[in-house]
Protein backbone atom coordinates (compact mmCIF):
# COMPACT_ATOMS: atom_id res chain seq x y z
CA UNK A 1 0.00 0.00 0.00
CA UNK A 2 1.18 3.47 -0.85
CA UNK A 3 0.30 5.23 2.40
CA UNK A 4 -1.53 4.90 5.67
CA UNK A 5 -4.74 6.49 4.38
CA UNK A 6 -4.97 3.94 1.55
CA UNK A 7 -4.17 1.10 3.93
CA UNK A 8 -6.81 2.26 6.41
CA UNK A 9 -9.43 2.62 3.67
CA UNK A 10 -8.67 -0.91 2.43
CA UNK A 11 -8.91 -2.30 5.97
CA UNK A 12 -12.25 -0.58 6.50
CA UNK A 13 -13.50 -2.15 3.24
CA UNK A 14 -12.35 -5.58 4.44
CA UNK A 15 -14.19 -5.12 7.74
CA UNK A 16 -17.36 -3.96 5.98
CA UNK A 17 -17.23 -6.91 3.58
CA UNK A 18 -16.68 -9.30 6.50
CA UNK A 19 -19.65 -7.71 8.25
CA UNK A 20 -21.82 -8.38 5.21
CA UNK A 21 -20.70 -12.04 5.22
CA UNK A 22 -21.60 -12.29 8.90
CA UNK A 23 -25.06 -10.78 8.36
CA UNK A 24 -25.80 -13.22 5.53
CA UNK A 25 -25.28 -16.07 7.98
CA UNK A 26 -26.97 -14.37 10.93
CA UNK A 27 -30.11 -14.10 8.79
CA UNK A 28 -30.28 -17.91 8.67
CA UNK A 29 -30.80 -20.61 11.26
CA UNK A 30 -27.09 -21.14 11.94
CA UNK A 31 -25.37 -23.37 14.49
CA UNK A 32 -22.97 -22.32 17.21
CA UNK A 33 -20.18 -24.86 17.63
CA UNK A 34 -17.61 -25.15 20.41
CA UNK A 35 -13.87 -24.92 19.84
CA UNK A 36 -11.42 -27.09 21.75
CA UNK A 37 -11.25 -24.49 24.53
CA UNK A 38 -15.04 -24.41 24.85
CA UNK A 39 -15.48 -20.97 23.29
CA UNK A 40 -18.18 -20.51 20.63
CA UNK A 41 -17.52 -20.38 16.88
CA UNK A 42 -19.84 -20.13 13.89
CA UNK A 43 -19.49 -20.41 10.14
CA UNK A 44 -19.87 -16.61 10.17
CA UNK A 45 -16.75 -16.28 12.36
CA UNK A 46 -14.75 -18.57 10.09
CA UNK A 47 -15.84 -16.94 6.82
CA UNK A 48 -15.32 -13.39 8.08
CA UNK A 49 -11.86 -14.21 9.39
CA UNK A 50 -10.88 -16.02 6.18
CA UNK A 51 -11.96 -12.98 4.14
CA UNK A 52 -10.06 -10.54 6.35
CA UNK A 53 -6.94 -12.71 6.50
CA UNK A 54 -6.81 -13.17 2.72
CA UNK A 55 -7.19 -9.43 2.21
CA UNK A 56 -4.54 -8.49 4.76
CA UNK A 57 -2.08 -11.05 3.43
CA UNK A 58 -2.57 -9.79 -0.14
CA UNK A 59 -2.36 -6.15 0.89
CA UNK A 60 0.58 -6.42 3.30
CA UNK A 61 2.45 -9.67 2.53
CA UNK A 62 5.47 -8.67 4.64
CA UNK A 63 3.39 -8.18 7.80
CA UNK A 64 2.47 -11.40 9.63
CA UNK A 65 -1.23 -11.98 10.31
CA UNK A 66 -2.64 -14.21 13.04
CA UNK A 67 -6.32 -15.10 13.26
CA UNK A 68 -8.22 -16.47 16.24
CA UNK A 69 -10.01 -19.20 14.28
CA UNK A 70 -6.86 -20.19 12.37
CA UNK A 71 -4.90 -20.34 15.63
CA UNK A 72 -7.53 -22.59 17.20
CA UNK A 73 -6.94 -24.99 14.28
CA UNK A 74 -3.17 -24.92 14.80
CA UNK A 75 -2.43 -22.55 11.90
CA UNK A 76 0.17 -19.96 12.86
CA UNK A 77 2.03 -17.12 11.18
CA UNK A 78 5.79 -16.91 10.77
CA UNK A 79 6.63 -13.80 12.76
CA UNK A 80 10.42 -13.90 12.41
CA UNK A 81 11.93 -10.47 12.97
CA UNK A 82 8.74 -8.55 12.11
CA UNK A 83 8.30 -5.36 14.11
CA UNK A 84 4.53 -5.35 13.62
CA UNK A 85 1.72 -7.74 12.81
CA UNK A 86 -2.02 -8.16 12.37
CA UNK A 87 -4.16 -9.85 15.01
CA UNK A 88 -7.68 -10.89 14.02
CA UNK A 89 -10.00 -11.92 16.82
CA UNK A 90 -13.65 -11.93 17.68
CA UNK A 91 -14.99 -9.43 20.13
CA UNK A 92 -17.81 -10.84 22.23
CA UNK A 93 -21.08 -8.99 21.86
CA UNK A 94 -23.28 -11.29 23.83
CA UNK A 95 -26.04 -8.72 24.29
CA UNK A 96 -26.29 -7.49 20.70
CA UNK A 97 -25.40 -10.45 18.47
CA UNK A 98 -27.68 -13.38 17.79
CA UNK A 99 -27.17 -16.50 19.88
CA UNK A 100 -24.43 -14.88 22.00
CA UNK A 101 -21.95 -14.84 19.13
CA UNK A 102 -19.28 -12.29 18.30
CA UNK A 103 -18.05 -9.84 15.70
CA UNK A 104 -14.53 -9.51 14.27
CA UNK A 105 -11.99 -6.88 15.20
CA UNK A 106 -8.73 -6.05 13.46
CA UNK A 107 -5.76 -4.74 15.38
CA UNK A 108 -2.26 -3.91 14.29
Amino acid sequence: MENRAETLAAIVRLAEEAGALILEIYNTDFDVEKKGDGSPVTVADERAEAHIMAGLRAMTPDIPAVGEEESSQGITAEVGSARSGWSIRSTARRNSSPKGTSSPSISA
